[in-house]
């Protein structure tokens, strides 16, 4: 059986693919009103995308962001994501900066997953895993390549080194150049998500022309995908989360 978790009361890898939205904001005011905005947007999962707060490096005031973010949501999941400029976000950071923001948020307890860019070339992030797990934060291993679409075996490969790492679950994004960039990417995901002991993976094929994969990304085994609210993506190829909804329950027949 394909591994699922569980996060508060959304479970990742069953069911329908889960449907996450970033709140971004430079200040508290912004953050708060987009999270009030995704909470009652229909979306599973919300997404904090701290990258964007100016505060971000900043722990007293990214920790009263959060706190902020969670008043603000209740009891959705939330996942605190610090995306670097190597990776399409905001942050210009080093490895050891990023580790250290990662870990203040995560002992925080107010996120219940934390992004971590798992394969940068800078310094591997094996020990910033071990040291979430000690402060019982679950983890969402990612990777992203926003000029190209890697062959097949490599992006099972990356899928593959990141559930080696102890994710909680694993997320790919890809910028395709041709159709078959998209069908390489999917294909991946399914024969990823067949593996024993692989977690549930989100992967994604940005852009317009991978955006098919937000919608028909669960067929072939994404447990998650990402939408938009009011027009606001926060990554190329994203759709508004009421068209995301639709189209995947179409997809499986109303259920």
């Amino acid at each position: 059986m394909p591994k699922t978790v569980k996060i508060r009361g959304v479970e990742a890898g069953a069911g329908l693919p889960k449907i996450c939205v970033s709140i971004c904001g430079a200040d508290v005011k912004e953050i708060v009103a987009a999270a009030g905005a995704v909470r009652g947007s229909g979306a599973d999962i919300a997404e904090w995308r701290a990258d964007f707060f100016r505060g971000c490096r900043d722990e007293k005031a990214s920790a009263d962001a959060l706190k902020a973010v969670r008043n603000e949501i209740g009891d959705m999941p939330l996942i605190y994501t610090l995306r670097t400029k190597g990776e399409g976000g905001e942050a210009g950071l080093e490895f050891d900066e990023y580790a250290e923001l990662c870990a203040e948020a995560a002992a925080t307890g107010l996120a219940d997953v934390i992004d971590v860019e798992a394969l940068r070339e800078d310094c591997p992030a094996d020990g910033l895993v071990e040291e979430l797990y000690l402060l019982k934060a679950k983890t969402l291993l990612s990777h992203h390549e926003f000029s190209r679409t890697p062959p097949e075996s490599e992006l099972l490969a990356m899928l593959e080194k990141m559930r080696d790492m102890r994710a909680d679950m694993v997320k790919l994004a890809v910028m395709p150049r041709r159709p078959a960039d998209v069908l390489a990417l999917l294909s991946a995901c399914e024969r990823a998500a067949a593996e024993e002991g692989m977690p549930p993976v989100t992967a994604i094929s940005m852009g317009t022309l991978g955006a098919v994969s937000r919608i028909c990304g669960g067929t072939f085994g994404s447990a998650m995908t990402f939408a938009s609210l009011g027009g606001n993506a926060s990554a190329p190829g994203q759709m508004d989360v009421s068209d995301v909804r639709r189209a995947m329950e179409a997809l499986r027949g109303g259920l």
